[in-house]
């Protein structure tokens, strides 16, 4: 089993990694990552022997609550599945996912602010061109699926079902 726990550890961080990778690029997250999450989940908690009520619950409410950013643009659809996908797998350690999350978006946002700050004055002395990345242009979103894969990989790691530490 512990082969299979590895396994499953090392899918999580690639369909993780494909995610924000995809998002830093593109600002789209593929259908793919969050379907093969709750895939890999469903043998993983089956082979493992999850608490689904728990793992279902987490998953629930953290679509609930993502619908509900949704509705007021502050994240993207895909930022939706993947939290949701994501939530699934922490179960009764949610907390651990939440917490994790704030702290890198927190820290992502205003590593953004700064660099956005830095940008546009140089931008104004002459000293640089305005042609940013686009996550450093002003009245841009951030690519959340980035701190959604920082939060992850630290829930993960603690899992009972496939943590590693």
């Amino acid at each position: 089993m512990m082969l299979f726990s590895l396994f499953s550890a090392a899918a999580f961080v690639a369909l993780i990694a494909w995610a924000a990778i995809s998002d830093l690029r593109s600002y789209r997250i593929p259908n793919a990552v969050s379907v093969g999450l709750v895939t890999l989940f469903s043998v993983t908690g089956v082979a493992l022997g999850a608490a689904w009520p728990s793992h279902l619950l987490a998953g629930l409410i953290a679509l609930g609550l993502g619908l509900v950013l949704y509705r007021f643009d502050i994240v993207g659809g895909g930022d939706v599945k993947l939290i949701a996908a994501v939530a699934l797998w922490a179960g009764a350690d949610w907390q651990v996912f939440v917490l994790a999350l704030s702290i890198a978006t927190m820290t992502f946002a205003l590593a953004v602010l700064a660099a956005r700050k830095v940008g546009a004055e140089l931008a104004a002395d002459g000293v640089a061109s305005t042609n940013w990345p686009r996550m450093l242009r002003r009245g841009e979103q951030l690519p959340f699926a980035v701190t959604i894969a920082v939060a992850a990989m630290m829930m993960i790691a603690r899992s009972p079902l496939v943590g590693v530490l």
